[in-house]
């Protein structure tokens, strides 16, 4: 089911809620089209990738240097 468009009054409102009282009508046409982006790529990425495809963060202890 795909979501309801954004508008610039949701936008508006979402930045006001974590304190992004002051921008501009620009930077709040910049938000919206960085959020719609943000909801696409993730739409895409949900339905291609599963747990397997997780990176996995592999940490290495240097043991050769002094202290």
């Amino acid at each position: 089911m795909p979501e309801e468009e954004l508008t610039l009054d949701q936008i508006r409102k979402m930045a006001a809620e974590i304190g992004m009282t002051r921008l501009s009508d620009e930077h709040l046409k910049q938000l919206l089209r960085a959020t719609k982006a943000a909801r696409v790529r993730r739409e895409v990425l949900a339905a291609d990738l599963g747990p397997a495809d997780e990176p996995a963060h592999v940490y290495t202890l240097d043991t050769g240097g002094s202290r």
